[in-house]
């Protein structure tokens, strides 16, 4: 007995010791890798654009908001304990083996403890709180009523998060789930507004302008479309990563409206050669809007499946193409494949 109460103190006082830091979970996008790593220490700056931390040890690190995936603040003594379903049940959503009655008992849990963080001292805590409670509900989400529901609910509290890192994937998740809904436009609008912040940084905003290109296409506007990827490319350096992939949103513009298999053997030449993998998922996403928007879904089908299979290092590209897989199977009648992909959406939403 006195060996297991001694165990059950250590265990404690490691978990006690762990939350004196905060520790932050994110991805490290130059190794391209879906690994989560972590880093304690010290947040020292919070914006819009990410997370300036000071770890335990070496020097000061900076975190992109898309690069974040949770953050474990460091909490008062006091709520420590009651934070510790928590801060397991987090742990088990990070590793992806949290379950549906899992998820509703830490937005149980989480709801239980939002009042008692009042105090301005813990505003942080209460808005992190208040941030996994909104993606929880999202990740939770089912029927089309439900979807709506949360993007509304995210459009209703994003303010609350203006000056922090959440601000970037709450408006990004919006949007998607407003592209889940078929709602184009108004996930058009999101990205729109957001990449019009005035705080946010130019690599952030070059980002949700492709976002919003590949919108213009799938909403038939390639003349928007080309016009917005030709002012992107006369602001970049032409050794800039993003070059190739502007270029393809050119080729696809100037093609959309052109003899299908023509535009189809242009688009495709401009990338199958190509070795960057992204560009390739940007390829096949392409091709696969183009096939769509003329009704030919089968073929569509495939390019979607060529990058949620072979082509998937980019989270963002394969999320693209498993949004549109349950849309495109649906649409062919096969309910059995667009559930399964509808199942793969839910467990992806809210990731960046």
């Amino acid at each position: 007995m006195y060996r297991f109460l001694a165990l059950s103190l250590f265990l404690l006082t490691t978990s006690v010791i762990a939350q004196s830091r905060d520790v932050i979970y994110y991805l490290d996008r130059a190794s391209k890798s879906d690994k989560v790593l972590s880093l304690e220490g010290t947040i020292v700056e919070d914006s819009i654009n990410g997370l300036r931390v000071k770890p335990l040890t070496g020097p000061e690190k900076t975190l992109h908001a898309t690069d974040i995936v949770d953050v474990a603040y460091a909490l008062p003594r006091q709520l420590e304990v009651k934070f510790q379903n928590i801060v397991f049940a987090e742990a088990t959503v990070r590793a992806g083996t949290a379950d549906r009655s899992r998820l509703q008992q830490l937005l149980r849990d989480y709801n239980a403890l939002v009042d008692q963080l009042r105090d301005p001292k813990l505003s942080h805590i209460r808005r992190h709180v208040n941030y996994r409670m909104a993606m929880l509900k999202i990740q939770l989400a089912e029927t089309t009523e439900e979807l709506r529901d949360a993007a509304a609910n995210l459009g209703k509290i994003r303010s609350e998060f203006l000056e922090s890192w959440q601000y970037v994937p709450v408006l990004q998740t919006q949007a998607q789930l407003w592209i889940e809904l078929g709602r184009l436009e108004d996930a058009a609008n999101v990205l729109d507004a957001l990449a019009r912040t005035p705080k946010l940084d130019s690599g952030l905003k070059h980002d949700v302008n492709l976002q919003i290109i590949d919108l213009m296409l799938r909403s038939q506007q390639p003349r928007e479309a080309e016009g917005r990827a030709t002012d992107e490319l006369s602001s970049l350096p032409m050794d800039h990563p993003s070059v190739p992939v502007l270029k393809l949103y050119q080729i696809a513009a100037q093609n959309w409206r052109s003899d299908l298999e023509e535009a189809v053997a242009r688009l495709r030449a401009s990338f199958i050669e190509a070795e960057n993998s992204t560009l390739k998922a940007v390829g096949y996403n392409l091709l696969g809007h183009l096939y769509s928007s003329k009704g030919r879904l089968e073929d569509a089908m495939w390019c979607y499946l060529w990058v949620d299979t072979v082509y998937n290092q980019d989270r963002r590209e394969q999320l693209k193409a498993i949004e549109r897989l349950a849309a495109v199977f649906a649409e062919l009648n096969d309910e059995t494949r667009a559930e399964k992909y509808r199942e793969k959406l839910r467990t992806l939403r809210g990731s960046n």
